[in-house]
């Protein structure tokens, strides 16, 4: 065999291993946007459920208008009132304050 086809047929073996990992990364191109697709739309759920969740404004009822709670307080009383209106709302049933012995003023 001469010197050129030596050179020949390494350089054929050479680009046949380029043709093999051009075909990856192409392959591996068309992959990813879909891979990116799919990840957008997990995003995109998280997103709307956090756009749904009543925590904040829940947290915000309770420590904005109605405030700090001391035992025993007009606050408290008022505090219950309203999460136990709010369980009701959103269909707890046996919905109710547990009794406490006498613990005085609490405020």
């Amino acid at each position: 065999m001469n010197v050129l086809a030596l050179i020949g047929a390494r350089a054929l073996s050479v680009f046949r291993g380029w043709g093999r990992a051009a075909l990856f990364f192409r392959d591996l191109l068309l992959a990813v946007p879909a891979a990116l697709r799919r990840f957008g739309l997990v995003v995109t759920q998280i997103h709307a459920i956090g756009n749904r969740s009543l925590v904040m404004a829940t947290l915000n009822h309770l420590t904005d208008e109605i405030g700090p709670r001391l035992t025993n307080s007009p606050s408290m009383a008022e505090a219950n009132r309203w999460t136990r209106s709010k369980f009701t709302d959103w269909g707890l049933s046996n919905v109710h304050d547990e009794a406490v012995e006498d613990i005085g003023r609490g405020w």
